[in-house]
């Protein structure tokens, strides 16, 4: 029987349910059955950014760089789902602790924050995951984007997304029923980066040309300026607009159900599995053209609308032209659900190649990777004989000193540095998150009043010196 390779796993996991999180779950069960998998689960359970929010993200964090560094080893597969923005700060701690401790790194990326606009963090985590590190893409389009502004991603594989999306439970074709209005639907997380405010203004332009148009919001609204937003849509709207909340399960399918159409006016994704889980119940879909979507969103399933073009007009345009021609509307629902499969089947596939690259052996992968991937292995070799050659000098010149025990002892003595200041950066956010306010608030008063009498010590100290 061969021997089940390690890997270790650094990412968000539900709770809370998103794109990325889904994503991650799906992998960790396929990596179980293939690989003795260890879990590091950077998710602050909430999806709210209050002060909260970021005590848990640094605690869970830095708990999972403690771990990292104690269960990393020499050869031992790390997948890192990359994250944005400020997060990249921190997966680039994990990057640094796994390539000193000799870990494969896998770089799952899933945002476009850092592609749209090149990014300091992304360009110095780049550099720091090395050429033999792996770049995971969503389409070949996001790939060459990241190509053009780093340069250091060498081994790159593409894994589309589709197959991380919910199941239609029973797909069908759709038609227009005139008896009732036009209904159009979004159900993500409701921000103005993911549209929001793009598809509150569809609705607006079609009661003010009196459209029998209507809309259905779905899930979490973090922002209170959003919420806000909502409700004033509502006030103004005479009942064209209706907010369910959060939806999973049967009530995700009777969301869809309901909709004529899918909008996601999105100017942060980069693949959109809800428009995957749309497209798969025989949903057309208008969307933004960001990412990969321009890439797999053709006609007649759907539109894709550039990011210059006003998302609204030329929303409404696809929406009046769908409502007054039945037939037209009955095609796109048909090609939705065709593409729908392909693009699930396709991603299957490359999924299994994604479990594939994780676990394989190094070897083989520096075969498949070609000359140049076997040119920077020697290249590789080539410095690791120049250091053993050094050391080889170091050992003649100076026969009386260890380096060995010099590197250990200085080694030894960083490490002490380091849990010396972990400690008090790590102990208010552990003891806040595993006590509660009130607990840790005793704990202070006992704590000190401990300390007072270790410092006082009534004199006992000074008496026993004299």
């Amino acid at each position: 029987m061969a021997e089940r390779k390690h890997v270790l796993f650094v990412g968000v996991l539900p709770p809370p349910l998103h794109g990325q999180s889904r994503i991650n779950e799906v992998l960790v069960a396929a990596l179980r059955q293939r690989a003795d998998l260890r879990v590091l689960d950077t998710s602050p359970r909430r999806l709210e950014r209050t002060s909260l929010y970021y005590v848990h993200k640094i605690a869970r964090v830095l708990w999972c760089l403690a771990a990292l560094a104690a269960t990393a080893r020499p050869r031992m597969r790390c997948y890192l789902s990359v994250s944005s923005r400020l997060g990249l700060w921190l997966d680039l701690c994990f990057v640094l602790i796994a390539r000193v401790r000799g870990c494969r790194l896998v770089l799952h990326h899933h945002t476009y924050n850092y592609i749209d606009e090149r990014s300091r963090a992304m360009s110095i985590l780049a550099a720091a995951a090395g050429a033999n590190a792996t770049h995971i893409f969503a389409c070949g389009v996001m790939r060459d984007q990241f190509g053009s502004l780093y340069r250091n991603a060498h081994q790159t594989l593409i894994c589309s997304l589709a197959m991380f999306g919910d199941l239609a439970s029973e797909p069908r074709r759709r038609s227009v029923d005139r008896k009732r209005a036009f209904k159009i639907g979004m159900l993500s997380n409701l921000t103005a980066e993911k549209g929001l405010r793009d598809v509150l203004a569809v609705i607006a332009e079609a009661g003010r040309r009196r459209l029998p148009v209507s809309g259905v919001l779905a899930g979490p609204v973090p922002a209170k300026a959003d919420r806000d937003a909502i409700g004033e849509a509502q006030g103004q709207g005479d009942g064209r607009l209706s907010y369910r909340g959060p939806l999973y399960g049967a009530a995700k399918d009777a969301f869809f159900d309901e909709i004529d159409a899918f909008l996601l006016p999105t100017r942060s994704e980069s693949y959109g599995l809800v428009i995957i889980e749309a497209l798969s119940r025989g949903v057309p879909v208008i969307a933004s053209a960001r990412g990969c979507i321009g890439s797999y969103l053709t006609a007649p399933a759907g539109h894709a609308i550039p990011p210059s073009a006003a998302f609204a007009e030329t929303a409404l345009a696809s929406i009046v032209a769908w409502i007054s021609e039945p037939d037209a509307y009955g095609r796109a629902s048909e090609a939705a659900l065709r593409l729908g499969r392909e693009l699930r089947l396709r991603s299957e596939k490359d999924f299994s190649g994604l479990v594939s690259r994780i676990i394989e052996d190094e070897d083989a992968s520096v075969r498949e990777a070609g000359p140049t991937r076997q040119r920077r292995r020697l290249a590789g070799t080539a410095v690791h004989d120049l250091a053993a050659r050094i050391t080889q000098v170091v050992h003649a010149r100076l026969p009386h000193i260890s380096v060995k025990r010099v590197a250990g002892t200085f080694a030894a003595e960083v490490y002490s540095q380091a849990i010396a200041l972990a400690v008090p950066l790590l102990q208010l956010p552990i003891l806040l998150l595993g006590w509660g306010e009130k607990i840790y608030g005793e704990w202070l008063v006992f704590s000190a009043i401990t300390l007072y009498l270790t410092t006082v010590d009534f004199g006992y100290t000074y008496s026993a010196k004299n």
